[in-house]
């Protein structure tokens, strides 16, 4: 194929996926900075007791940023996802100006990347993967590593492994909601296995045998 052909079909495949596929996610709850807001007032019109106006905010942030402004003693936000500026429409009781308009702060916010926003997922899928920590009784804890690479259904399997002794035991395990259950028997008897999820990238472990044995394993 003409070089310059693939460069027309490889621009014109990026130009028609959806727009989703290239929006930024944003984290709204997790402020990472501060940024510079501006606005600026376009267009005023209206006339006693009803007038308007129409401005551009803008944020120094390329994506994922709030512009906190009041009109008068009245608060407005504006947010951004993937742009860096917005046309807004202002209504007030007295003629607009630039001196009525008062930014207040503008704020950068994370954004989520593909895999939190699959770690983040509810499901069976969140317990595929790779988890390591350490589990044990009280001070008396070792490594552990849970790996689940196949998931059906509710059901998982994967493997155990301890590092500290070098032994493995195959999981096949049932997932119910938030927690993973499965038993393993060795020569010091059959442990009974919950692992449940503990946030975005984290569970909870908790094994029962003769003993409780706790512990915390993230994703790797």
């Amino acid at each position: 194929m003409n070089p310059a052909w693939t460069a027309v079909v490889a621009i014109s495949s990026i130009i028609l996926l959806p727009w989703s596929s290239l929006a930024a996610e944003c984290d709204f709850q997790k402020p990472i900075g501060s940024c510079k807001g501006r606005i600026t007032l376009d267009r005023t019109g209206g006339s006693k007791p009803s007038y308007s106006a129409e401005i551009t905010v803008r944020s120094s942030a390329a994506s994922c940023s709030k512009v906190e402004y009041y009109l008068d003693n009245t608060p407005h936000s504006t947010v951004f996802k993937n742009n860096s500026s917005a046309h807004e429409s202002l209504f007030g009781t007295r003629p607009i100006t630039k001196k009525n308009i008062q930014i207040e702060r503008c704020t950068r916010y994370a954004e989520v990347s593909a895999d939190a926003k699959r770690d983040s997922a509810s499901g069976p899928e969140f317990f595929r993967g790779h988890w390591s920590g350490s589990a044990g009784i009280l001070v008396f804890r070792g490594p552990v590593e849970v790996t689940i690479n196949s998931i059906s259904g509710n059901r998982a399997s994967g493997f155990t492994y301890f590092p500290r002794d070098g032994s493995r035991e195959e999981i096949d395990g049932t997932i119910n909601g938030n927690s993973l259950s499965y038993s393993y028997t060795s020569e010091l008897g059959t442990t009974h296995v919950t692992l449940t999820r503990n946030g975005p990238n984290s569970l909870a472990y908790r094994g029962v045998d003769s003993a409780v044995i706790t512990g915390a394993l993230t994703r790797r």
